[in-house]
């Protein structure tokens, strides 16, 4: 299967499960309980129509755009996947040279198989880092080292505190090595061994004090991942968060929630035009990149695909589908009559999320 002539992002799925063991296939794409929200994610881009323009100059086209001052080359970031190392011994490494390749951001997770500090020594653009709030002693010691290393920006995930079952993980008795996804918490073995044992219950709970205290650790750009509701997003905004990605984990912590790209409207709805939205969850085509910018995001977070790549390819891999998903965004804006990211907006799409 791997030898296929891959083409698009779904072939390189294809290629990722005729490679990896069952256990591990599964956990890229399993998520909780009956995985509804999964099928919700992909199904509700399809609900969305564009309205194309035509007799329009459409030769000169240009897809970068700026994320808090920091120009990239299309409006993609690659979402913080923990244990990369997993499905690939590039890991993170990898997957950070492969967005630089491409000329885009990747959002460094807590958990991985590399350290931070590795990554950034081994790599020359400016990253987002991602935690998870562990504890105030663990969270300040991250974000200190980030900023030490050079990162470009914090983005906290607050949707993993608790999760549903992962039944498909439960069946496989899945055990990932620690050596894979904990270079970062090294200095932490307690919590390394805790979160072997428990997951994500190993977490603090988050309140919007907690965001408060995070917020005046740093004078980096706060970013929120995990906000589904518009009420958070206006409570967020207010607290001084500099943005968030609405995102529902890839339907992997709560089941039956709502799609990320059908929470997307009513989001923007509420905040502040400054305030930057962000959208994961279902993004499988450049088209869906269009659709999701023009309901509101600035860019989109990829995982699965970029795991599909990494299993397959290492770095190249990655890089093949970071090229793939940009040819696609300018075509899309070819086929729309656009020719710049900031002509894409709501009057271009039609949609009915009920």
């Amino acid at each position: 299967m791997n030898q296929i002539k891959k083409i698009n992002i779904h072939d390189y799925s294809l290629s990722a499960k005729s490679i990896l063991p069952k256990p591990l296939w599964d956990y890229i794409q399993g998520g909780a309980s009956d995985e509804i929200t999964i099928e919700m994610n992909t199904n509700d881009f399809k609900k969305i129509k564009v309205i194309p323009r035509r007799m329009i100059d459409i030769k000169n086209r240009n897809t970068t755009t700026s994320i808090f001052g920091q120009k990239i080359k299309f409006p993609v970031l690659i979402a913080p996947v923990g244990g990369q190392r997993q499905f690939h011994e590039d890991g993170v490494m990898g997957s950070t040279k492969a967005a630089e390749t491409a000329g885009i951001i990747n959002v460094v997770p807590t958990n991985s198989g590399y350290s931070l500090e590795e990554v950034a020594k081994n790599t020359t653009e400016k990253h987002w880092f991602q935690i998870y709030h562990y504890d105030k002693e663990v969270t300040k010691d991250l974000i200190l080292r980030a900023e030490n290393s050079g990162y470009s920006a914090i983005c906290l995930t607050v949707d993993g505190v608790r999760t549903d079952r992962r039944e498909r993980d439960k069946r496989n008795n899945l055990k990932l090595e620690d050596s894979k996804w904990g270079a970062n918490l090294i200095n932490y073995p307690g919590l390394i061994q805790n979160i072997s044992l428990k997951g994500q219950d190993s977490m603090d709970t988050i309140t919007y004090d907690t965001i408060t205290w995070i917020r005046e650790l740093t004078n980096l750009p706060l970013i929120i991942k995990g906000i589904i509701s518009p009420d958070d997003a206006k409570n967020l905004e207010e607290i001084g968060v500099n943005g968030i990605v609405v995102s529902n984990h890839g339907g992997r912590v709560t089941d039956s929630m709502q799609s990320s790209i059908s929470a997307l409207p009513k989001i923007k709805n509420v905040v502040n035009k400054e305030f930057e939205l962000y959208l994961d969850s279902g993004i499988r085509r450049g088209i869906d990149v269009i659709k999701a910018i023009s309901l509101g995001a600035k860019a989109v977070l990829i995982g699965r695909p970029m795991l599909w790549g990494l299993a397959t390819n290492g770095q190249r891999g990655v890089e093949d589908i970071l090229k793939i998903i940009h040819e696609e965004i300018d075509l899309a804006m070819a086929g729309c009559g656009k020719t710049q990211i900031s002509q894409i907006n709501s009057t271009m799409v039609e949609y009915n999320f009920d």
